[in-house]
């Protein structure tokens, strides 16, 4: 069990409002709660629910907004080996309850429901506590919706392509020994520029950069970049730059 599977932020209020995205690991990654199908041409990935799957989503999870009313649920997702969903809580939980008892509660009914259908196994379900990530802004709650809804796809290309996420090490690139992670086959086209901000660039200079680089990745081009500085992935990734590759 990872540690930030299991830390709370001690400067936030859990029994007051707030907004989460919460994530649960089934114990030991086993994929008790659906398969990945669908592939990435011409039918998209999705995640078939197993019964456990189904009854986690259509019985367990109601409960959580039956029995706390200031609740509601925002976003679900399944996936095989785990799940997330964003959860709003709209005023104080009741008195001397707090997140942390909705979802010991919502994690022992998924227990349950794991125990009738695998009479066999004594086990929890989950791993022992959750992860929480607090939403505070409204761009944050839609930006993760997005991430989620496309869990599928990426793990399909996670499945399809393990090469693409692993460190490669020594690699050679522009007469440097670097190591890569990501679709290093990208380097091999030859049209491709490096993205640098130095401190001492002005303005009008990055200015003037951002356009030859927006020009290079529109014409099919690639744009390589350690993004070590917040204005260099501010200058591809907010206007539109159709290829990246980090490299560190």
């Amino acid at each position: 069990m990872s540690r930030k599977m299991t830390q709370r932020s001690l400067w936030h209020d859990y029994n007051g409002k707030g907004t989460y995205l919460i994530t649960l690991v089934v114990k030991d990654r086993r994929p008790l709660l659906g398969t990945l199908n669908g592939n990435l041409s011409n039918d998209p990935p999705r995640v078939d629910l197993s019964s456990l799957g189904r009854t986690i989503l259509l019985a367990e999870l109601p409960k959580i907004t039956t029995l706390y009313r200031m609740a509601s649920l925002w976003k679900v997702v399944i996936m095989p080996d785990h799940m997330h969903f964003i959860l709003s809580i709209s005023s104080p939980i009741h008195k001397g309850l707090e997140l942390g008892h909705i979802i010991q509660g919502f994690k022992y009914g998924c227990t349950v429901a794991y125990r009738n259908l695998y009479p066999q196994s004594k086990d929890s379900l989950f791993e022992k506590g959750f992860n929480d990530k607090i939403l505070h802004r409204p761009h944050q709650i839609d930006g993760w919706r997005n991430y989620l809804a496309d869990n599928p796809r990426r793990l399909m290309v996670k499945r399809s392509y393990p090469q693409l996420f692993i460190v490669l090490r020594n690699l050679e690139v522009a007469g440097q020994s670097c190591s890569i992670v990501g679709n290093h086959f990208l380097l091999d086209i030859p049209n491709k520029m490096a993205v640098i901000v130095h401190r001492r660039y002005s303005e009008s200079e990055v200015k003037s950069l951002r356009c030859e680089w927006l020009n290079c990745a529109m014409n099919g081009g690639v744009l390589v970049s350690c993004h070590f500085s917040c204005r260099e992935s501010n200058t591809t990734r907010s206007n539109g730059a159709r290829w990246q590759d980090n490299t560190t």
